[in-house]
C-alpha cells in the first residue's frame, strides 16, 4: 500500500520533497495556501514581459541546481562576471580576466582596489575553487567583514565593493551574516554564473512541477492545525497521512522559535538611457544611499516592444514609508544620470525575502527537520537562505522518510 504524505506548502523546498518520495510511489498532496506555486520564488509577468518579485539570481554552479534543474529548459540570461561600482560619481568596472578576457584592462586600471586587493582576490578565488563545500561548512564562522580584514583586504574594496556586493546579497550592509555563506558563495561565484530565467524566477518552480505529474495540488488551501498523522483544512475538515511535511516556514504548526525575516525593496522602471547593453550589476559604493544595486534586465533578453527596463534594490529602507522611498530612490536615479526618462512600473516591497540565521549549514541537521514521530519541517532557514539550501533541505527530509517507508 501506498505511503500517504502531505506537503504544506508548494515552494522550492516543499516541491523537491515531493520529486524524492514521487520516486519512492507514494502518494502525495500539496496543500498551498496561495493560488500558484514557487513560495518566494515568484514572477509576474506585464506585456509578456518577466519581473521577479525581488532580485533573486540564480547561481548555475550551485550543486542541487545542478542536480534538479535543466538549465538550457529554463533558457538562463548569464551575467558577465563583473560588476560595475559607481563611487562618488564615477564608474568603475570590477571583473575576473581569467574567465572574460574584456577585464583586463579593467583589472588592471581599477581604482576600487590596491593592486594587493587584486592580487588577494585572485588568491581567495583559487583557495575556495579547492576548498570543498563541506570543509567551508566545517570552518569556523565569523562575520564576513572581520573574515575580509582577517585576510588582508583594504578598507577600500571592502566599503567599495564587498558591502555592496555582498549587502545585497545578505540584504545587510554591515557584513555581520557568516563567513561560511561568503565563502560558499564566492566559490559559487569562481566556479559558474550569475543568471536569470528567461521566464522568471517562478520557472524554476514551474519546471519542478512537470516532474510531478501523479501528486495532488491544492492550490488556495490554508491549513489551519497539523498534528500527528492529521491534517486539518481551513473549512474544519481532517484528513489523514501517514507523513506530513510543514514546507512553507509556517512556525505556528510547530515547536520551533518564530523565523525573523530580512527585508528589502524591488523596483522596476521602464527608462530612456544611452548606456550601452551591459551585461553586469551595478554597485552604489557610496554609504548612505538608498540604492544598493540595478542592472538592466532587457540588456538579457530584450522586451517583446523594445522597451529598456531597469530593476532597483533597496536592502535598507531607513525607515521610509512607501511614497517617500520612491522619491527618494528616483532623486537618487537623476544624481546618478544613468537614465533620462523613468516611469515606475512595479515596487515590490519584500518582507520575507531571506531568513535572519546566526549560525549556517549546508544541509539541516536531522533533529531540526523531525518535528515528530511522522511530521517534519523543511525549508532554507533551517540551513542558510539560498535556493540551493531549499532544495538541500526537501531532498533531506524527503531522504528520511524513504528511509522509513
Amino acid at each position: 500500500m501506498k505511503n500517504k504524505i502531505a506537503i504544506v506548502g508548494a515552494g522550492i523546498s516543499g516541491l523537491i520533497s515531493a520529486i524524492e518520495l514521487h520516486k519512492n510511489q507514494c502518494s502525495i498532496d500539496i496543500y498551498e495556501k496561495s493560488v500558484d506555486i514557487g513560495g518566494r520564488t515568484k514572477t509576474d509577468q506585464i506585456e509578456d514581459y518577466c519581473y521577479d518579485h525581488g532580485f533573486q539570481a540564480l547561481l548555475t554552479a550551485y550543486p542541487y541546481v545542478k542536480k534538479y534543474l535543466d538549465l538550457d529548459k529554463l533558457e538562463i540570461q548569464k551575467f558577465l562576471p563583473g560588476a560595475e561600482i559607481i563611487f562618488q560619481g564615477k564608474k568603475h568596472i570590477i571583473g575576473d580576466p581569467t574567465r572574460n578576457i574584456s577585464f583586463i584592462k579593467s583589472a588592471l586600471d581599477s581604482k576600487i582596489a590596491t593592486i594587493g586587493d587584486k592580487i588577494k582576490t585572485l588568491r581567495l578565488s583559487n583557495e575556495l575553487k579547492n576548498k570543498s563545500v563541506a570543509a567551508i561548512f566545517d570552518s569556523e564562522e565569523i562575520p564576513t567583514h572581520t573574515y575580509l580584514q582577517e585576510y588582508g583586504f583594504s578598507e577600500r574594496i571592502i566599503k567599495r565593493f564587498f558591502v555592496p556586493f555582498f549587502g545585497g546579497i545578505y540584504l545587510e550592509k554591515k557584513l555581520s551574516t557568516s563567513s561560511r555563506l561568503f565563502e560558499f558563495v564566492f566559490k559559487m561565484f569562481a566556479e559558474g554564473y550569475s543568471s536569470i530565467p528567461k521566464l522568471g524566477i517562478q520557472s524554476i518552480a514551474y519546471q519542478l512541477k512537470t516532474k510531478l505529474s501523479h501528486v495532488n495540488f491544492f492550490l488556495g488551501q490554508s491549513i489551519n492545525h497539523v498534528e500527528s498523522g492529521l491534517v486539518t483544512l481551513s473549512d474544519g475538515s481532517q484528513k489523514e497521512y501517514d507523513h506530513i511535511i510543514i514546507a512553507n516556514g509556517a512556525h505556528n504548526y510547530t515547536r520551533s522559535n518564530p523565523i525573523t525575516w530580512k527585508s528589502c525593496v524591488n523596483l522596476y522602471y521602464e527608462v530612456q538611457s544611452d548606456l550601452k547593453s551591459q551585461k553586469m550589476i551595478s554597485l552604489i559604493g557610496d554609504e548612505n544611499k538608498l540604492i544598493n544595486n540595478f542592472h538592466f534586465p532587457t540588456d538579457l533578453h530584450p522586451h517583446p516592444k523594445g522597451k529598456r527596463i531597469l530593476s532597483v534594490t533597496v536592502v535598507e529602507d531607513q525607515g521610509l514609508k512607501d511614497d517617500k522611498l520612491i522619491k527618494s530612490v528616483q532623486s537618487e536615479l537623476d544624481d546618478l544620470g544613468i537614465v533620462q526618462k523613468s516611469k515606475l512600473i512595479k515596487y515590490f516591497k519584500i518582507d520575507r525575502a531571506l531568513p535572519q540565521l546566526n549560525s549556517l549549514q549546508y544541509v539541516p541537521k536531522d533533529e531540526d527537520l523531525i518535528l515528530d514521530h511522522n511530521v517534519y519541517t523543511t525549508g532554507d532557514h533551517l540551513a542558510m537562505g539560498s535556493l540551493n539550501a531549499a532544495m538541500a533541505s526537501g531532498a533531506k527530509v524527503a531522504e528520511l522518510i524513504n528511509q522509513k517507508i
